[in-house]
């Protein structure tokens, strides 16, 4: 057994090396703000619709779950803990319309119209992402429930792949550091959730991606299938120290093909459930994703 824990620290030693080289190596970006962002305060939806419907108290609160006086006092309970230091290189999102985007119905959403979703959700996220923002976003979550007296409810994380796929290429990418790196992520993700006590903790499982690999490809030998595998070994793992119940929803083989007594990852899957870059899903991928989701759980 010794052995074995001298093994696992090596390798997580090495992830952490590698971590920091990548830190040092990160590429420069070519822009601070891409051009289209960049008149957001003048033809934003926050300028535009958000300020508009504070005159119409029912549609803020169809639109943002909270009437104007309830986010106005939601925003100063939390200005202080959302607010980014203001820099000569750009300006940073100010804090009401931070809150006003994660107060936005998800793309995830209750069935229920009373319940309150907070969406975290940000392009590019993999496990290590969240398990950095983990504070940051909970939040949110805790000031929300503590005000008005809600319930804890469910915490979502849905990642699609991100974290087996080359951000630069689009390409799978299989390794046993990457497995490992996965599996302590959620690991530490999970055990620092429950302690906040929710009613559960669901994870969406990863996704295949058409664009990825090669078209044919069983889905057993895909990087998403391995990062799926990652998960769920890391939650079972963490399930006797949790607070609270954690379940891993498995959607990946469910966009795939099958043929020959196997499911494959084909054209046809981009084809049909795929936006053409082979990694977003189109309106009949979400639809057929959706029902695999808890029966409460609705695309928005």
């Amino acid at each position: 057994m010794d052995g074995d824990n001298d093994a696992i620290e090596a390798r997580l030693q090495r992830i952490r090396i590698l971590r920091l080289i990548k830190l040092r190596q990160r590429r420069r970006r070519r822009m601070w703000v891409r051009p289209v962002l960049a008149a957001r305060d003048e033809l934003g939806e926050f300028s535009h619709l958000v300020s508009q419907l504070r005159s119409d108290p029912a549609a803020h609160q169809q639109y943002l779950r909270l009437t104007p006086a309830e986010f106005d006092y939601l925003l100063g309970l939390v200005r202080d803990d959302i607010a980014k230091e203001v820099t000569n290189m750009r300006r940073p999102i100010p804090p009401d319309e931070r809150l006003a985007l994660t107060l936005r119905v998800a793309r995830l959403a209750s069935r229920y119209p009373r319940d309150l979703v907070i969406d975290r959700c940000r392009g590019g996220a993999t496990w290590t992402t969240v398990l950095k923002n983990l504070q940051d976003d909970l939040l949110p979550w805790l000031h929300a429930k503590d005000t008005f007296h809600l319930e804890p409810g469910h915490i979502i994380i849905w990642l699609s792949g991100n974290d087996s796929h080359s951000r630069s290429t689009g390409l799978g990418r299989i390794s046993d550091e990457l497995n490992l790196q996965v599996k302590v992520s959620v690991r530490e993700t999970l055990l620092r959730l429950s302690e906040k006590q929710p009613a559960a903790i669901i994870v969406l499982g990863p996704l295949p991606r058409p664009g990825g690999q090669v078209s044919g490809l069983a889905w057993e030998k895909t990087a998403s299938s391995h990062q799926e595998r990652a998960t769920k070994e890391a939650i079972e793992s963490a399930k006797d120290l949790l607070h609270c119940p954690a379940t891993l929803v498995l959607l990946g083989r469910a966009l795939t093909k099958k043929s020959g007594g196997r499911h494959s990852v084909t054209a046809e899957c981009q084809g049909a459930w795929y936006k053409p870059d082979g990694v977003h899903l189109n309106a009949a991928g979400y639809a057929k994703m959706a029902d695999l989701l808890p029966v409460w759980l609705r695309l928005a």
